[in-house]
């Protein structure tokens, strides 16, 4: 229920404008003639084109209000000769001519307590600095960017190279935020309780692409190429929906890092690289040793996923180390670890006993030395099946780890995961398993299309519901669940044809 409620809130989000029209104010804002404001924002003043100089950028924040444009009849850089400071509201929108560069000498934008601040459709370059943020320094304002490109910045020793926002609003909406460089955090590095990224792309920034200790939600965004720290580091509670984490590299988690809280909604995680969780890390503080600045609590969710070609010497898709870790509808495909693990690494915590959920996924062509689909190890764990397609061998290391089948999976083409129900299929050969390849079947995420008598319809109407974790009961593609006689093990319903 809790992932249904999720969906519910989602779909309502972002429903409202964020600027108001003829100097009508947006939710929460007070208009101004000709001018426009947004969600909390302080009210509009007369629209005014400035000069496309520094001068005119500072003039524009001076005066605050706007939206301010720049008589800039062509891309233009502007070079600043020294940080430009925000402390007031402002809207400035550089109608894809304005690009400001901070000529590799200091922080381009620097917001102190100033209200709310938008920048709109400009780039912001080059910026150079030793601490946080050289493209956008966020402190306690909050701040949005539409529609632009934050590009080339470096933080030569501290964190978050294109922006770094620290305790109040962040909002990014269809923007590039690309080859930016820190310690960590190369892209951004955002803290506070209301952070979002939508429409956008991370891409290429060494350092990692994100940095999240607070709560991001992240939607329709490509994130990807980023090195260092992989894909996103998250020490908060991160929400990703719609978006691809692909081809990132990290220490641990080439995709993602987590050490907090992530709800991972139709998204793609492909060809990332890490020692440990090529796709995913999730990381208890405990086990080694102390909790950093970090939560202990850390809490895994993947629905409607693909965790697709992602490599590493321990859990190939995801590495998980957490008190509660669970997957549904999801598909792990073509994974690969070099020593264990090659789906999945699966681990109890320090803290006490820890629960494994896995429920109606399809695990298939993942490759490893030991454990092709999981392994399982560490304290306590419980690992919780139901209704899963578990193509490639299971391994438990240790006395303390438990599998508990709650029925219908089907395992090919051996008898490793532990799977003793009647209604169980171990050893199931591959021609009566029969899945297709990895390829677009419908619905956000690439999945595999099951033809084996071994699968279709294999759980009764009376028992689906007691298979699927969540209402409404739909399949990885959101087909809704049964489309037969019963209910299809694995992540894929098959629509029977006409």
């Amino acid at each position: 229920m809790r992932l249904a409620v999720f969906i519910g809130l989602f779909l309502l989000a972002g429903c409202g404008d964020s600027t108001g029209a003829n100097g009508g104010a947006g939710g929460g804002g007070v208009g101004g003639f000709g001018g426009t404001s947004g969600t909390g924002g302080a009210g509009g003043i007369d629209l005014k084109v400035w000069p496309c100089t520094e001068q005119g950028i500072r003039d524009a924040i001076t005066v605050g209000g706007g939206p301010h444009t720049f008589a800039c009849d062509e891309p233009t850089v502007v070079t600043t000769e020294a940080t430009i400071d925000i402390e007031n509201d402002v809207i400035l929108d550089g109608e894809g001519n304005l690009i400001v560069d901070g000529d590799e000498d200091h922080t381009v934008f620097s917001l102190l307590r100033a209200g709310r601040a938008v920048f709109r459709n400009m780039t912001i370059q080059r910026g150079y600095t030793e601490g946080g943020g050289a493209g956008i320094r966020n402190f306690e304002s909050d701040l949005f960017v539409e529609g632009c490109s934050i590009v080339d910045n470096r933080s030569s020793e501290q964190i978050g190279g294109g922006i770094y926002s620290f305790d109040g609003v962040l909002e990014i909406v269809g923007s590039t935020i690309s080859r930016n460089e820190a310690v960590i955090g190369g892209g951004v590095t955002c803290q506070g309780d209301d952070l979002t990224i939508r429409e956008s792309f991370i891409t290429d920034n060494i350092g990692g692409g994100i940095d999240n200790f607070g709560e991001l939600f992240v939607a329709d965004t490509t994130i990807s190429g980023n090195v260092g720290f992989g894909g996103i580091g998250n020490s908060g509670d991160l929400v990703i929906v719609r978006s691809v984490v692909s081809d990132n590299e990290g220490f641990r988690g080439g995709g993602v890092f987590n050490a907090g809280s992530l709800i991972m909604f139709s998204t793609t995680v492909d060809g990332n690289t890490a020692e440990e969780g090529g796709g995913i890390y999730a990381f208890d503080a405990g086990r080694f040793g102390g909790d950093l600045w970090i939560s202990n609590l850390v809490l895994l969710e993947v629905a409607y996923s693909t965790i697709s070609n992602n490599t590493a010497q321990r859990g190939g898709g995801i590495y998980s180390i957490a008190l509660r870790t669970a997957a549904w509808n999801s598909t792990f495909s073509g994974n690969a670890a070099s020593e264990e693990g090659g789906a999945l690494y699966l681990g109890g915590t320090t803290l006490g006993a820890s629960t494994i959920y896995l429920a109606q996924n399809t695990v298939a062509d993942n490759t490893a030395p030991l454990g092709s689909a999981l392994v399982a190890s560490g304290e306590m764990p419980t690992l919780r099946l139901a209704g899963n397609v578990l193509s490639g061998e299971c391994v438990a290391q240790g006395d303390a780890v438990v599998f508990e089948s709650r029925g219908y999976n089907v395992e090919s083409p051996g008898d490793s995961c532990g799977l003793i129900e009647s209604s169980d299929e171990p050893n199931t050969t591959s021609g009566r398993l029969s899945l297709g390849p990895l390829q677009d079947n419908g619905g956000e995420t690439k999945t595999h299309l099951p033809a084996g008598d071994s699968i279709i319809d294999l759980i009764p109407l009376e028992e689906c519901a007691n298979v699927y974790p969540v209402e409404p009961a739909d399949d990885q593609r959101l087909v809704p669940r049964p489309q037969g006689a019963g209910c299809d093990a694995g992540s894929v319903e098959v629509v029977p044809g006409p």
